[in-house]
């Protein structure tokens, strides 16, 4: 168990805080699927910087995706050099880096793939004069995690598709596992710890399914408008999450793998022991239930032209669904569930 998690962590005049009130003490699971922010600076203090740098490159933080798109921004992620003492809190909750959302989505299908890389295409495959079908079949990726690691995180993410006090209830799909993430974030504005007060907040829910045997994975962002108010990855994204992947499996013929009506999931996982201390000081302004990685493609940043339309409320949307295959480490890359 990991404890001593308080209402908030100060750093540099900056405060980090926990939008709902959290148990003293978790377990590592319970942190990922109530959504801590103080938590998760916790588990990152275990890493340390130099452990917590490598692991964000090794996925693919602030370098391109190998997708076949010349457009697309590598997102931001200074050397471990740079960092002050603020982004041990800032880094591990989303913030103080950038990255697009295919690479977050590339990040989600390496744990899907059992901790190896999976590079995603936009074309799967090339049709000659004659008719002839030819797949653009990718190179195996190298490994991030062990395979034993990638599957105790994935076993972690279906907690997090469970009923409250789990943020990711609404993007569970009947019939199936779902292993993924909520993602909360406010755009900064200017500078400041005031410039977070009065941002627009970005929902986002990442996942991949079904979690025993992973097909595909999505990620759904939605940008709110300023002063949204129960603007959430889980209540905005979640929904739409389950809706993209309930179909894409259904169309691509994945059998259920689980009784529709056993939905609930306890809310229980890997425990995590031996912590140190966590820094103490000053805490930053951060916004309620945010994803374990980044989510905002900042300006100029690609989203590997992901669909991207106006919807009810102010809201833009951008959903991708990519194929994460296990048996032959390749991805494909859609703005629309696969046909």
């Amino acid at each position: 168990m990991i404890d001593g998690i308080t209402s908030s962590v100060t750093d540099s005049g900056f405060t980090i805080t926990d939008d709902h009130v959290m148990p003293a003490a978790m377990s590592a699971t319970e942190i990922l699927a109530r959504s801590s922010n103080v938590g998760t600076t916790k588990v990152a203090a275990m890493l340390g910087k130099q452990g917590l740098s490598h692991f964000l490159s090794a996925f693919g933080y602030g370098v391109t995706t190998s997708i076949d798109f010349p457009a697309q921004s590598p997102g931001i992620l200074a050397a471990s050099k740079d960092w002050r003492s603020i982004d041990m809190l800032t880094k591990p909750i989303g913030y103080g880096l950038a990255a697009t959302p295919m690479q977050v989505l590339d990040a989600y299908m390496t744990i899907a793939n059992g901790g190896k890389i999976v590079h995603p295409r936009l074309v799967s495959a090339r049709i000659d004069s004659q008719g002839v079908r030819h797949p653009n079949v990718s190179s195996p990726g190298g490994r991030v995690v062990s395979k034993a690691t990638a599957s105790a995180v994935t076993e972690m993410l279906t907690h997090v598709v469970a009923p409250s006090p789990a943020t990711g209830g609404t993007a569970a799909v009947p019939g199936y596992t779902v292993a993924g993430k909520t993602g909360t974030a406010r755009q900064k504005t200017g500078s400041g710890a005031d410039s977070f007060a009065l941002a627009k907040l970005e929902a986002t829910f990442v996942g991949f399914a079904p979690a025993e045997n992973p097909r595909f994975a999505v990620i759904v962002v939605l940008d709110g408008q300023a002063g949204n108010v129960g603007f959430y990855g889980g209540s905005e994204s979640g929904p739409l999450f389950s809706q993209v992947m309930a179909q894409t499996l259904r169309l691509n013929g994945v059998a259920p793998t689980r009784d529709p009506q056993g939905l609930s999931q306890a809310v229980t996982g890997p425990l995590v022991s031996g912590l140190a201390a966590a820094p103490t000081g000053p805490v930053i302004g951060a916004p309620s239930a945010p994803v374990k990685a980044p989510i905002k493609a900042h300006a100029g940043a690609s989203d590997s032209k992901q669909a991207k339309s106006k919807a009810a409320k102010g809201k833009h949307r951008r959903v991708s669904t990519g194929r994460a295959s296990r048996s032959h480490g390749a991805s494909s890359t859609q703005s629309k569930p696969l046909q």
